[in-house]
């Protein structure tokens, strides 16, 4: 996905004129997430779904950030329809969402899942489920820094599992 992220702490106002300014830049997809359940103030899922409702009438992709225990605290339902309908184009998942739930989501959107922690198991089983392997894509929680822990040889390693897969 080559777009923009945007954080949905800050004033819904400002969120939707930065979107507004980076769609007149060319821009097509957002991202935003809603990984760290801790963090989560009161007002969050009507911003989510104000910037979900403004990405779809604004005619751009929405992918957003999940755990398991942030969807939780949110109260956030993971059904496709209801996702899709508010404007949810897309969920980048983290290892802690099941197999049986990435496969379901990924019949209707969209799917991220990590390239660090999907395994092979993992993507047989996706597939057994029914997934839709068109949707599923790999992304990376960290790029290639030394402070990180990701080493050039690992993402070398990984990589080559994702192009076999």
């Amino acid at each position: 996905m080559i777009g923009f992220s945007i954080n949905l702490f800050d004033e819904l106002d400002s969120i939707k004129v930065y979107i507004k300014k980076m769609k007149d830049a060319g821009f097509r997809n957002v991202f935003t997430t809603i990984y760290e359940p801790e963090e989560i103030k009161d007002d969050f899922l009507y911003t989510l779904r104000s910037v979900a409702t403004f990405c779809k009438e604004t005619d751009l992709k929405l992918m957003v950030g999940i755990s398991k225990g942030s969807v939780r605290e949110i109260n956030l339902k993971l059904d496709p329809k209801t996702l899709i309908d508010s404007g949810i184009s897309g969920l980048r998942v983290t290892h802690d969402i099941d197999n049986e739930k990435i496969a379901e989501l990924s019949k209707y959107m969209k799917i991220a899942v990590s390239a660090s922690h999907t395994e092979k198991e993992d993507i047989e089983e996706i597939k057994e489920l029914g997934g839709n392997w068109d949707n599923i894509e790999a992304w990376y929680y960290y790029y290639e820094r030394d402070e990180i822990g990701l080493s050039r040889i690992y993402l070398k390693n990984r990589n080559k599992f994702w192009d076999e897969e």
